[in-house]
């Protein structure tokens, strides 16, 4: 009975491969992926630096580790940032833009009532 079992499954896990797969261990999905990133139409330097950069084996768990400490670094850069003490003004006080905006704030139109002659 074991044998039996241990040959279904055998078998089972023998259906849906083809014979080229025997002699190529790279999965189906993974050499499409690697032909598509090395067709015409991927930039150079993807196709000639950072895939093959990327087949030794420490290369993808030092590029993690690399943005990992990235990521933590812009996290305590972040909680430093306080807001400012005064609001940001382009232009200076006497900037005629400036003024215009005073004006505009302070002046004729925008007045309250007290500041009319009437």
């Amino acid at each position: 009975v074991t044998a039996v079992a241990v040959a279904a499954v055998a078998a089972a896990a023998t259906v849906g491969t083809d014979p080229a797969s025997s002699q190529d261990p790279t999965p189906k999905r993974t050499r499409s992926v690697v032909l598509h990133a090395q067709s015409s139409h991927t930039p150079v330097l993807i196709r000639r630096v950072i895939i093959p950069l990327f087949k030794i084996p420490f290369v993808a768990p030092a590029s993690a580790a690399l943005l990992i400490l990235w990521a933590v670094a812009n996290v305590v850069f972040t909680s430093h940032l306080q807001p400012p003490i005064e609001a940001f003004t382009f232009f200076a006080d006497e900037h005629m833009v400036q003024k215009g905006i005073n004006l505009n704030r302070e002046g004729f139109a925008a007045g309250a009532a007290q500041s009319y002659n009437t």
